[in-house]
């Protein structure tokens, strides 16, 4: 630390990528040791090697957690601030660390954020073994009131919001201007979508993977007052209402690209047709990707009660986009039920394994054959479901798994009603689409 000071700048570098991956030292076949030479101290003596940095990426998983002490964090934040040329041109900044120890939380807060650098890119990954990092909780507006103004990307991947591991609604406090990407991933964190779409009005992209997306009740019913230009949404493993893709779809008409993973949704089926309908009718997209969608009236980890068959469908003559269409809308839904609609592909969801009580999910697409025995019990929903032997729940426990469909129609089906779709994509496993 006393010799940093005296270290010849290098002015060419540019881009700054350290990875320091655990090192394993076996013992005997069954016996190792981890050790990880990575020490966030490292950054002071980078500030003054390498003036001119506009990119660093530091991948630390697997570092041992040493805390640092007070008299060294003291000396680090003092070195730091006396450079008056400390990554002055930094503008992205990626950590991934898959145990948010002190000493990450060290270098976001004390010396980097503290420093109010004009990043642009903000990218941190805390997620371990695949899993939430459940040490330390992220505080999203803490970052924001440093970068609001600068930023273009935020990346929050494999945090908890909360020390007491209750649910938290995310909402933003600061207007960010220039956000174009933005990705939430974490545990017992919900977002506000009303909320987000206000405080970053040029977002491009939106990823999220947590608890609950929501909008405000009194926002449902209602036309969105302004467009927005959001035009890719990536949703895994959360609950969502069906009432809530109509807001999205009528509020960001630019939307050409969704992501549907893992997603319970919330609402209650028409009893006359068995439907429950998600209505997307100014939505036109360019890509769909889809898989492992559960309906209910509401999340239970038991999945009693719930189903899984979904249509996906687009309207024979979609709505126009400027909104004009009242009446059209009104026509198309009293003339055009299911028997007519233009149907896409019909999907089925269902529980395969049981790990930890928790359900595990796959999707697979049924047959022709199977369509057709769909298509005539959903044309007389109220006569079958009352008279149809299909609700044996005998039955349903002979069968195999990816079977089961046939004694769960009784329980309805949830529907995709786009205005059009070009392509589709089943997607059964995360994709890292990095923002």
């Amino acid at each position: 630390m006393n010799k940093i000071r005296s270290t010849k700048p290098a002015f060419g570098m540019t881009s700054l990528y350290i990875s320091s991956r655990e090192y394993r030292k076996y013992v005997d076949e069954s016996t190792y040791v981890c050790q990880n030479n990575w020490n966030p101290l490292w950054l002071c003596y980078f500030g003054y090697k390498y003036p001119n940095l506009r990119s660093i990426t530091l991948d630390v998983a697997d570092a041992g957690d040493i805390p640092i002490t007070s008299d060294q964090k003291q000396a680090a934040i003092s070195l730091f601030r006396s450079n008056p040329n400390a990554f002055r041109h930094l503008e992205e900044f990626k950590l991934a660390t898959d145990t948010y120890f002190e000493s990450s939380d060290f270098v976001l807060w004390d010396l980097l954020c503290a420093l109010r650098l004009p990043l642009k890119h903000l990218k941190l990954n805390a997620t371990r073994f695949g899993k939430v990092d459940p040490s330390y909780p992220m505080d999203v507006n803490r970052i924001l009131q440093y970068v609001s103004e600068t930023i273009e990307t935020l990346s929050l991947r494999g945090f908890i919001y909360n020390r007491n591991y209750q649910n938290t609604t995310l909402e933003l406090s600061y207007y960010c201007p220039l956000l174009t990407k933005l990705c939430i991933r974490g545990k017992n964190v919900s977002l506000n979508l009303d909320n987000i779409l206000e405080k970053c009005v040029a977002l491009k992209k939106l990823k999220f993977a947590g608890e609950r997306l929501f909008v405000n009740t009194i926002t449902t019913n209602e036309e969105p007052k302004q467009q927005h230009g959001l035009q890719k949404l990536m949703l895994y493993d959360c609950t969502i209402k069906a009432e809530v893709f109509h807001y999205i779809s009528s509020r960001c008409r630019r939307l050409k690209r969704m992501t549907l993973r893992n997603l319970h949704i919330e609402g209650s089926i028409c009893e006359e047709t068995g439907r429950l309908l998600l209505d997307m009718p100014y939505t036109f997209l360019e890509a769909l990707y889809i898989g492992k969608i559960k309906y209910g009236d509401e999340y239970r980890q038991s999945d009693l009660g719930s189903f899984g068959m979904t249509l996906l469908s687009q309207i024979s003559k979609p709505l126009l986009s400027n909104g004009n269409n009242k009446n059209q809308e009104k026509e198309i839904d009293s003339k055009y039920p299911i028997v007519t609609s233009h149907d896409i592909k019909w999907l089925y969801t269902y529980v395969y394994a049981w790990v930890n009580d928790v359900p595990v999910t796959d999707t697979m697409e049924p047959s022709h054959k199977d369509v057709d025995i769909v298509l005539d019990y959903f044309k007389n929903f109220q006569i079958n479901k009352a008279n149809s032997p299909l609700n044996d729940h005998n039955l349903y426990y002979e069968e195999e798994p990816e079977s089961c469909w046939k004694y769960e129609l009784y329980k309805g089906y949830g529907e995709f009603r786009f205005g059009k779709v070009k392509g589709f994509t089943f997607i059964l496993e995360v994709t890292e689409d990095e923002l």
